[in-house]
């Protein structure tokens, strides 16, 4: 019952967290925003008009892992693994910040460079392992393996196309580029093909989650009758 309470106290503060942002976001930040850009943003609001901006930035990813966590806390939560589910939240919450003070604000094509490599290196043994893990299952939670498996190859698709977006061929982060090449149509097509991966590639994910919880609910019922 406490782990139940737990989960659906953390639920209801992450979504509610998660609105909020967009909320925020959509009807107070962007309209300004839209019409200084952030440095003049901060130059006519100083820290506590940033101090706003920042809680926009991490509010979205925090209310997010206050979901996950309680997800976790439904299954019994280990101590140790708790605090480091807490403390990967808390990375994922600041993460634009984070990354912007290591690797900094210029562009970088070794950055994405790298980063691309990485990605699609990590896809391949995603799949190699996704194959060795269904072979081990039985075969009520294939379906459910079958189908996140398919949210990974959108959420990979979504990955090349995002390098599109950014590079050739829309030269998003280029715009002279995007100009001389009249790519804006383009840029704006590809970046509504990465929605469309994301989207699809949570789909999947969600239905072979709740086909997981399903079959294994089953199999608790048959194993205690």
């Amino acid at each position: 019952m406490t782990s139940q309470r737990t989960a659906s106290t953390l639920f209801v503060i992450g979504i509610g967290l998660m609105a909020t942002i967009v909320v925020l976001g959509k009807y107070h930040l962007a309209p300004i925003l839209d019409s200084l850009g952030v440095r003049a943003y901060q130059a006519k609001f100083g820290d506590p008009g940033m101090l706003k901006f920042l809680l926009f930035a991490v509010g979205f990813p925090l209310g997010a892992g206050l979901t996950m966590l309680g997800g976790y806390s439904l299954s019994g939560a280990q101590r140790s693994r708790t605090a480091l589910l807490v403390v990967l939240t808390l990375v994922a919450a600041i993460a634009a910040v984070l990354v912007q003070g290591i690797f900094g604000t210029k562009h970088s094509p070794a950055y994405f460079g790298v980063g691309g490599i990485t990605i699609g290196a990590l896809v391949t043994a995603t799949f190699w392992y996704w194959g060795h893990y269904r072979r081990a299952l039985p075969e009520t939670l294939r379906a459910s393996a079958d189908l996140q498996a398919c949210g990974y190859l959108w959420f990979a698709v979504a990955a090349w196309n995002t390098c599109g977006f950014g590079g050739m061929p829309s030269y998003a982060i280029y715009p002279q580029k995007l100009l001389a090449h009249e790519s804006l149509w383009f840029a704006v097509a590809q970046l509504k093909s990465v929605m469309a991966c994301f989207v699809l590639g949570w789909v999947f994910t969600a239905l072979g989650m709740w086909r997981a919880a399903r079959a294994r609910a089953g199999i608790r019922s048959e194993i205690e009758l």
